[in-house]
């Protein structure tokens, strides 16, 4: 009977290798086929599966990746995005984060989870790692950013994100001791314009002036349309009030270049109001007193500013 015991230990063997050659096929087709970065990491950090979309993104065979480290495979710069993460995992908790890496020359968004591979006796063997490429995700995350907080006309700000860009300036200001200034300003006669020329020229203008606007900005200034022809500007780390007030002479004088649209020229100017503050607050009339001084501005004349302080007005 015994031999006939051992053909049947082998016969069992046999079937059982051949079922887990099976299943190990079938994990393989599967992972390889998702668009995703599947991974299974030791604790000395060596992959022992990988699947082929590694092939795509780093240009590695997976079998050649079996037993390297992942600091070997990967670049230096790509291994210490990974680095304490990884340290983390094999310390038992799991770690979900987000990084920009660059594969062959191909940057992606990549959204990790490594998930530890517990064993009963609490000791942690590896872990598992997957990365999902969530680069048009983020693409139009920031689209619909920009469509929520930018004037789709003119690219600028819209009159939200400027509230939030207000806010933050004065609590930067307050931690700095350094003044701000708010300008508002419209179009002299723009409904004019849009009467005689039409509204394309309108919008035309629209575009050209908020450009004059941005080449007139330091990097830590903003502009912004609030509406129409409604433009606000925000500077801060002014020393003195001197400073908002030749900001506010460069604005108007920029506009007043004339305006070449379709080969037409055309003769633009801009009112404008500006309040310099010296401490803000976030309950300080900022808004209010540059729009007193655009009233002022237009009162003189137009084509002119005026610049308020919350205690007197400067010509």
């Amino acid at each position: 009977a015994e031999p006939r015991d051992e053909m049947d230990d082998v016969s069992a063997l046999k079937q059982a290798a051949q079922e887990q050659a099976v299943l190990e096929r079938q994990l393989h087709d599967i992972t390889d086929n998702l668009p995703v970065l599947i991974a299974y990491i030791d604790k000395n950090e060596c992959y022992q599966f990988t699947n082929a979309t590694f092939s795509k993104w780093l240009g590695t065979e997976p079998r050649r990746m079996f037993g390297r480290k992942v600091s070997e495979v990967m670049t230096l710069a790509n291994y210490e995005q990974r680095r304490q993460h990884l340290k983390t995992a094999l310390a038992g908790q799991r770690v979900e984060f987000n990084l920009e890496s660059t594969f062959l020359g191909v940057t992606r968004m990549l959204q990790y989870v490594y998930i530890p591979d517990v064993r009963r006796d609490g000791t942690v063997a590896g872990l598992y790692a997957l990365g999902t490429d969530v680069t048009e995700l983020k693409r139009v995350e920031h689209r619909l950013y920009q469509l929520a907080h930018a004037d789709s006309l003119t690219g600028l700000p819209n009159r939200r994100q400027f509230e939030v860009c207000l806010a933050e300036c004065i609590e930067r200001a307050s931690v700095s001791a350094k003044s701000i200034s708010v300008m508002f300003m419209d179009i002299d006669k723009f409904k004019f314009i849009n009467d005689q020329f039409g509204h394309a020229t309108g919008d035309a203008v629209l575009k050209e002036f908020a450009a004059r606007l941005r080449a007139q900005m330091r990097t830590i200034d903003t502009a912004a349309r609030l509406s129409g022809d409604e433009f606000v500007v925000l500077l801060e780390g002014l020393d003195a009030q001197i400073d908002a007030e030749h900001m506010a002479q460069k604005i108007v004088a920029s506009i007043r270049d004339p305006f070449l649209i379709e080969g037409v020229a055309h003769f633009v100017t801009t009112s404008l109001g500006a309040v310099f503050c010296a401490r803000p607050g976030l309950d300080s009339p900022l808004l209010e007193y540059a729009d007193a001084a655009l009233y002022e501005a237009k009162e003189a004349g137009r084509n002119t500013y005026r610049v308020k302080t919350l205690e007197a007005v400067v010509h």
